[in-house]
């Protein structure tokens, strides 16, 4: 794991980032069925995967990620737990190594920020759900009114013009075929919404 940057897991998995973002809690807001198949989306550490697992102990957890740096530390983070119901999966530029159809729940967090093509990030993501699967986004919210705080700097370094607003992905999610079930706010930095794929 010679690749990754030690500082940036720690900071990903910070104390303060638990605090704000606690996964069990965070994961708790999915609603998920024991037997749902879960794609974590961009797993990064693994920082929601291992409650994911917990959640689904009938189903099946896939993480996904295009670092397998990352996904080894993930793995390591999975035996020390002794999980055996999540699979690791290395993404390719723009296509997730999943088939048509095959996920009743995808979970995207803090991960869309990041994606240059969203709109085809998005579309990839529609192609693995099947029809009555859900999908949950969790994300910055993006007010350029508020001053950005120290903490944000200390638990993300992302930038405000790299957010993207809840009503965006609202419509995006639309145009793919989704309806929004549910949205919460988490704390005063980020919104969670939850769409159900209807078409």
């Amino acid at each position: 794991m010679e690749n990754i940057d030690m500082s940036e897991v720690q900071k990903l998995e910070s104390d303060l980032r638990k605090n704000i973002l606690p996964p069990d809690k965070i994961v708790s807001l999915l609603q998920l069925k024991s037997s749902d198949t879960v794609a974590d989306i961009g797993c990064g550490s693994g920082y929601f995967t291992l409650e994911l697992a917990v959640a689904v102990n009938e189903g099946k957890v896939y993480a996904i990620e295009i670092s397998q740096d990352l996904l080894d530390y993930v793995q390591e983070k999975l035996y020390k737990k002794s999980i055996k119901n999540a699979v690791l999966k290395l993404a390719g530029e723009g296509k997730l190594p999943l088939e048509e159809r095959s996920i009743t729940y995808g979970v995207v967090m803090l991960v869309l920020h990041e994606v240059s093509d969203k709109r085809r990030f998005l579309e990839e993501i529609e192609r693995v759900i099947a029809l009555e699967g859900r999908v949950a986004i969790l994300e910055w919210i993006k007010d350029a009114s508020r001053v950005r705080t120290p903490l944000e700097d200390e638990i993300e370094a992302d930038s405000f013009e790299e957010r993207i607003a809840a009503e965006e992905v609202d419509f995006e999610m639309k145009t793919l075929g989704f309806s929004l079930m549910v949205s919460h706010e988490v704390s005063e930095l980020f919104y969670l919404h939850i769409y159900k794929k209807v078409k």
